[in-house]
């Protein structure tokens, strides 16, 4: 087989190309063997650049020429730039790129740019870290289970924890109970509103946290949703300011407008109260409002030295016999070691571990730790003693000293003042010499009395007394004897009376005697047994053993009493048809005639 050269030369590069070189031993042998060296080169040159292609720079080529030292020229570039690409993969942005034209362009754009974005996220994070690690509040951010991601350094001066101690804390931990209840609570409702597609507003509250020391410490919680790119939400950013001293400051101003507004009420209270039982409630109503305490008890001494309870509050699930053993307590003061001492000081007492004191323990106070106490002074005697106790040893404070103390001092002049008012509202109302009623204060009280039954449509009688001869009483044995007749007489009457019947003094030896919800054959039994008392009673005076008796008129409301006052004629007119009779006797009043 033969060929023209150039027709032959065609054929074997384009077996060349097509991968076909051992199809070309068929071509002319001679020829072949002068081109076998070029075959050779270019199965190097296709070799080589197939490996080159596949990624792989180590391979070598064995030839030399200007097409050869291109080739290497290239390796050797795409050596470099790998190199310097594995660079800029671990950080070193400074690297160029001064071939491959439009490529090498390129890579020096990117470098360029990663380098500026990662001076600027290097500068912001530095900035964030400076924050984080420097500010005063704490960085921190959550997961939709409560459990901490990320806490800033800054927690380390807060609470005392390490930021690592403070990942590892689950709410509960880093909480106390309240506040923690609080968190979960506000995690709840955040997952709520993530279930609804909602984005979580951010809201700001106040927590108390427990700190290493064993103290607390309160911080304003303001807090906000974390979103990625995609608008997706990944966790919860908050931001923890301590604001203890916040706190302190406006629990301080709560207690001291408490504090005021209770010895405010207090004193108003005192002022406008009419009766003793009313202070005492006062003062023990106010005093646990600005004296913290499990148990308020207030003590009253009586002429014999023995503190009786008056009024307690705290004690709880008391039985029958506990209670009545509390309501009828009574300590001689000189005998119980707390009194004592508070009433010979005058100073208010604070045991802070009742163990190690002579302390009178009973079955109502056997789980007191503590105790704090205040005498009432009036006149530089203890007339009482306010007496607080706590389940806790060392519980109460100086501060709660000066507390008592006011309430005690206040306590001291509402006394004073309630024993003066009852002293004026004995004069005005009792007569000094019998210790009855007076005749203003009878006749104020029955016309009361008289309006209330006719109202409730309800019975109403009166009793008028007049001890028979009372005037030879005085002519024989003189206005003394007379007086301790009277005296002796009105009580008579009194003590044999019920508590709602009101017995007054109605001129110089007459008495008067109301009787409520009673007919007139009731008061008329009534008035029978006055006579006959009257008349057994042996008198023992000054000038010794006097018998007297006494006549005494009956009338009732059913018997046409209209008014009090007809009421009063009737029984005196009743009165005056029993001396008429013999005196010594009852006598009923009847309209149609008196009997």
């Amino acid at each position: 087989m033969s060929s023209e050269p150039s027709d032959w030369m065609a054929l074997t590069y384009k077996a060349f190309l097509d991968g076909e070189i051992a199809g070309i031993d068929t071509l002319n042998r001679a020829d072949y063997e002068k081109l076998r060296p070029l075959f050779s080169d270019f199965e190097n040159i296709h070799q080589f650049v197939k490996v080159l292609s596949e990624g792989d720079l180590s391979a070598k080529l064995n030839m030399k020429g200007q097409l050869a030292g291109n080739l290497k020229a290239l390796q050797a570039n795409l050596r470099h730039l790998t190199w310097q690409v594995q660079q800029v993969a671990a950080g070193d942005f400074s690297q160029r790129s001064i071939f491959m034209g439009e490529f090498a362009e390129a890579f020096n754009t990117i470098t360029e740019n990663l380098q500026q974005a990662i001076h600027a996220l290097q500068s912001s994070e530095a900035h964030y870290r400076l924050f984080a690690e420097n500010s005063m509040d704490v960085v921190w951010t959550m997961d939709m289970e409560g459990h901490f991601s990320y806490v800033s350094p800054t927690v380390e001066r807060l609470r005392g924890f390490t930021s690592e101690e403070v990942i590892q804390q689950s709410l509960d931990e880093a909480l106390t109970p309240q506040s923690a209840a609080i968190a979960k609570e506000r995690l709840s409702q955040t997952i709520k509103t993530l279930s609804n597609g909602q984005r979580i507003e951010s809201e700001v509250f106040e927590l108390e946290q427990p700190c290493k020391d064993g103290s607390t410490v309160w911080t304003e919680v303001s807090i906000g949703g974390i979103y990625d790119d995609g608008d997706r939400f990944v966790g919860i950013l908050g931001v923890s300011r301590n604001i203890t001293e916040r706190r302190q400051a406006q629990a301080a101003e709560r207690e001291q407008r408490i504090l005021a507004e209770a010895f405010r009420d207090t004193v108003a209270a005192l002022n406008s109260a009419m009766n003793l039982d009313d202070v005492l409630d006062t003062i023990l109503m106010n005093i646990e409002c600005v004296v913290p305490s499990d148990t308020v008890d207030i003590f009253l001494v009586d002429d014999a030295g023995v503190a009786c309870m008056k009024r307690y509050k705290g004690y709880k699930l008391l039985s029958s016999n506990q209670e009545e053993m509390l309501s009828t307590l009574q300590l001689s003061v000189q005998e119980t070691a707390n009194l004592k001492t508070m009433a010979e000081t005058g100073l208010p007492l604070l045991i802070e571990d009742l163990s190690n004191y002579d302390w009178t323990r009973l079955p109502i106070n056997e789980w007191a730790q503590s105790y704090l106490g205040s005498p009432i002074m009036i006149e530089g005697k203890a007339a009482g003693f306010l007496s607080l106790l706590s389940s806790k040893k060392c519980f109460f404070t100086q501060k709660h000293i000066e507390r008592i103390q006011i309430f005690a001092d206040q306590a001291a002049i509402a006394i004073q003042k309630m024993r003066l008012f009852e002293q004026m509202n004995i004069l005005a109302t009792t007569d000094g010499l019998t210790e009855i009623s007076n005749r203003r204060y009878f006749l104020t009280s029955a016309e009361k009395e008289f309006e209330r039954s006719i109202r409730y449509m309800e019975s109403l009688s009166i009793i008028m007394i007049d001890i028979d001869h009372f005037k030879k009483v005085n002519d024989t044995y003189g206005h003394t004897t007379g007086d301790e007749v009277l005296h002796e007489t009105a009580q008579l009457c009194k003590q044999s009376l019920r508590e709602v019947d009101l017995i007054g003094r109605y001129g110089g030896e007459e008495f008067i005697i109301l009787l409520p919800e009673t007919d007139a054959v009731e008061a008329y039994l009534v008035a029978e047994r006055l006579c006959m008392l009257i008349a057994d009673h042996k008198f023992n005076t000054k000038s010794g053993i006097i018998h007297i008796t006494a006549s005494l008129g009956v009338a009732s409301i059913e018997d046409k009493g209209y008014s009090i006052k007809s009421l009063l004629d009737h029984s005196d007119q009743a009165l005056y048809t029993a001396k008429q009779e013999g005196r010594n006797r009852v006598k009923r009043y009847k309209p149609t005639m008196i009997q």
